[in-house]
């Protein structure tokens, strides 16, 4: 289930012409964030999989006011 999600944000950072470093900056993260997300060395919980959808222009910013 994890990895499924993980591809799906994975698609949808691609189908947003945004690099890790773009997302990254997007985020006010490092890079190293967005990659260990990517390879499913790092979860994120509810909020971050919020801000991470904001970030890729997926969620309206204000879902979780």
């Amino acid at each position: 289930m994890v990895q499924l999600l993980v591809q799906l944000l994975v698609q949808e950072r691609l189908s947003a012409a945004l690099t890790q470093r773009d997302l990254a900056e997007r985020l006010k993260k490092p890079r190293s964030y967005v990659s260990k997300i990517e390879v499913c060395e790092r979860r994120i919980d509810v909020m971050e999989l919020i801000h991470y959808l904001r970030a890729l222009k997926k969620i309206r910013a204000n879902l979780s006011n």
